[in-house]
């Protein structure tokens, strides 16, 4: 059986601090795929449809990224703390199988 690796919390919050949805590829690469095609899909719709350049600066850059920043963050942490639940789990779980393959031995050389 596979065990994940554990993942730093704060890594994955500074990576995504400098690198945006391009950050969360450390905590989930599915996730981070999936923001930085839904961010840039919504940033093309949000700068097509503004009139002027001065309007698509503000509601692109002083907007939206800031939102997709915080959102990006959040999933960081989530994403994070899930995936090293995940692997204590399976660590715990090779631990009881290995405990019960040593009583199993143990019983069989008794026997």
């Amino acid at each position: 059986m596979s065990i994940g690796v554990e993942k730093s919390t704060g890594v994955s919050i500074l990576l995504t601090l400098f690198f945006g949805p391009l950050g969360l590829l450390y905590a989930s690469k599915l996730w981070g795929f999936l923001m930085t095609v839904i961010e840039l899909t919504i940033l093309v719709f949000v700068v097509s449809g503004l009139p002027d350049p001065m309007s698509a600066f503000l509601g692109v850059f002083l907007v939206c990224v800031p939102f997709f920043w915080f959102v990006n963050l959040i999933l960081s942490v989530a994403l994070t703390t899930r995936n090293n639940k995940k692997v204590a789990k399976a660590k715990e779980l090779a631990e009881e199988a290995r405990h019960q393959e040593t009583l199993a031995a143990l019983g069989r050389a008794k026997q």
